[in-house]
C-alpha cells in the first residue's frame, strides 16, 4: 500500500522566515502536516504545506490565523 501525500497552497502575509518560525507549533498541532515551506520572495508569500491525509484547508487557515498571519487557499 502506497501512501499518498497532498500539497495544499495559500496566500499569506508571512513577510520573513522569522515570522513563519512562528508558524511551527501551530502546523505541528495537525498530524497530518508533514512538512510546510514559506515563500517570502513571492509576491503572495505564498505558504505549501504537504499533509499525508486528506485535510480540510479550513484547519490549515485556522490555525495560521491563531499564529497571527492572514490566509487563503490559493486553488
Amino acid at each position: 500500500m502506497t501512501a499518498t501525500t497532498e500539497i495544499l497552497v495559500f496566500k499569506t502575509d508571512i513577510g520573513s522566515p522569522e515570522a513563519g518560525k512562528r508558524l511551527e507549533p501551530f502546523l505541528a498541532a495537525l498530524p497530518a502536516v508533514l512538512r510546510w515551506t514559506v515563500d517570502c520572495d513571492d509576491v503572495d508569500c505564498v505558504l505549501r504545506v504537504e499533509v499525508s491525509e486528506r485535510l480540510d484547508p479550513k484547519r490549515i487557515i485556522e490555525q495560521v490565523a491563531a499564529a497571527g498571519f492572514s490566509c487563503e487557499e490559493l486553488t
